[in-house]
């Protein structure tokens, strides 16, 4: 029992671009002829009751072991084959933890996620700036300043293809009334310690 795996070019291949059309032959010698059933998975779940297994468009969805059964009245023998849908990055979601405004001195988390086959890499960029600022899926900035605020966008890219998506990130001071406030809360601490030290002479 032998399998080949065809694409439009009739080559025998592991990998599959998303998109093309696939044949997958199914192929015994008996006497008498062998009568053929494609099977996907552990599940068993039958595919084609045919010496060929035809995806005229294959998907990511369609990846997975595949096998086939030759059976004719004198037994039955089985081979399998392992297909993979490479396909470009899908376009990515970004997010931003914590979400709203962030104060000036806290710190701020990016994340960029993407499907793809290959994986895919990622990069962070400032919108107006050429240098690199993260190559991970996630991009902390600690200790933020107003200059930080903008849009930063994530790149994912493997060999079929790439994708971007854009975040803004806006900087806000401290407000003036909590400044006012830790200022008069340390003058009063102060004081009061000193208050303490004198009592205690």
């Amino acid at each position: 029992l032998s399998l080949t795996k065809r694409n439009e070019e009739n080559l025998l291949c592991v990998f599959d671009l998303e998109g093309n059309s696939v044949n997958l032959t199914c192929s015994s010698d008996a006497n008498p002829a062998a009568s053929y059933n494609w099977y996907r998975g552990k599940d068993n779940k039958l595919m084609e009751s045919n010496k060929n297994l035809i995806f005229n468009s294959i998907n990511s969805h369609d990846s997975g072991q595949y096998y086939c059964t030759a059976t004719n009245n004198r037994g039955q023998k089985n081979s399998s084959v392992s297909v993979n849908v490479t396909y470009a990055p899908r376009p990515p979601s970004v997010s931003r933890s914590p979400s709203g405004d962030i104060m000036v001195g806290k710190s701020v988390t990016l994340t960029c996620s993407s499907d793809a086959n290959p994986a895919a890499s990622y990069s962070w960029f400032k919108e107006g700036e050429k240098a690199l600022k993260a190559s991970e899926k996630s991009f902390t900035i600690t200790n933020i300043q107003e200059e930080h605020s903008g849009n930063y966008y994530c790149k994912v890219q493997n060999k079929l293809g790439q994708h971007n998506a854009t975040l803004s990130v806006t900087v806000v001071a401290v407000p003036l009334m909590y400044v006012l406030i830790g200022t008069i809360a340390s003058i009063l601490l102060i004081m009061i310690s000193l208050l303490v030290f004198l009592i205690s002479r």
